[in-house]
């Protein structure tokens, strides 16, 4: 049984080791679509990473840019299925990524804020593109809607 996820371009990551290239979290992020192929229409990651960006500040931008890179080693798992151990990975490796691009690590108070651009944006994607069902679940933000 293999220890680690092969990527792309070929690089193999693990919770300790690794970290994808920028055209390897492009190129998955690209294919892995959003709420488990349930939506209403196709949208990947990649996409909802570009809104993300559009509803954070400029100094923000670049972590909204890679807040998910680490699905490419995971895939988009629904929180309902996200296991604390996947989330830990995936910030391992999202801490990784951040380091090889020479970024800080983010404050409490950005993380904060980035969460709350990705949570916007989900509520946007829910009524644009998500699954139906879902949409009773979520209130509207028209003004993501449109982004």
């Amino acid at each position: 049984m293999s220890r680690h996820v092969v990527l792309f371009e070929g690089t193999k990551i693990n919770a300790e080791h690794g970290t994808p290239t920028p055209k390897e979290i492009a190129v998955s992020l690209g294919r892995l679509v959003r709420f488990c192929g349930n939506g209403s229409i196709w949208f990947c990651v990649l996409l909802h990473t570009f809104v993300v960006c559009d509803l954070v500040s400029d100094r923000l931008k670049i972590y909204a840019l890679l807040h998910d890179a680490a699905e490419c080693t995971s895939g988009d798992l629904p929180t309902p299925f996200k296991t604390a151990d996947v989330s830990y990975r995936e910030h391992k490796v999202f801490d990784r990524i951040c380091k090889a691009a020479g970024l800080p690590k983010l404050s409490s108070e950005d993380y904060f804020l980035l969460k709350a651009a990705d949570r916007r944006a989900l509520l946007g994607e829910v009524h644009t593109s998500g699954p139906v069902g879902l949409r009773t679940e979520f209130p509207r933000d028209p003004e993501v809607e449109r982004s």
